[in-house]
């Protein structure tokens, strides 16, 4: 009679719920956006796999950014935002040299999800009515 083997235990990989997040809704959107972006593309993307990922009700969700570009614009709004305040104005440094600064603490800013920009943004070139919704002044 063969022994049997006792069943090794499944890791569990579930992901935090909404309440165990203590992460602003925009903040879990942005992250499950460039990710799910990372693993399906742009294109067939519905705001409402985004919102699920996130664990924000797609209400909310629609409330806080409508669209899957709106989210983009709240990411480069909060990254504009940060790398502003960090930036400080010195009167030693040529213009120059400040500008290249801040080009490159944003580029720092986008972390985790500089690979899954570029999808995004190829995706863009072919929506030229979203690109509207980042315009300031559109908004």
């Amino acid at each position: 009679m063969a022994k049997s083997r006792p069943k090794a235990k499944a890791k569990s990989r579930a992901r935090p719920t909404a309440a165990a997040d203590t992460r602003q809704p925009v903040e879990r959107l942005i992250e499950a956006l460039y990710s799910l972006v990372g693993e399906r593309g742009w294109r067939d993307l519905p705001l409402r796999d985004v919102a699920e990922k996130a664990a924000v009700p797609l209400a909310e969700a629609i409330r806080i950014a409508p669209t899957k570009i709106a989210i983009v614009a709240l990411d480069l709004g909060q990254q504009a935002d940060a790398v502003g305040e960090r930036a400080a104005p010195d009167g030693k440094l040529p213009t120059r040299d400040r500008v290249f600064d801040a080009a490159m603490d944003i580029f720092d800013t986008l972390g985790p999800w500089r690979e899954n920009m570029a999808p995004t943004i190829r995706a863009l070139a072919h929506e030229p009515l979203a690109l509207l919704e980042l315009h300031p002044a559109i908004r």
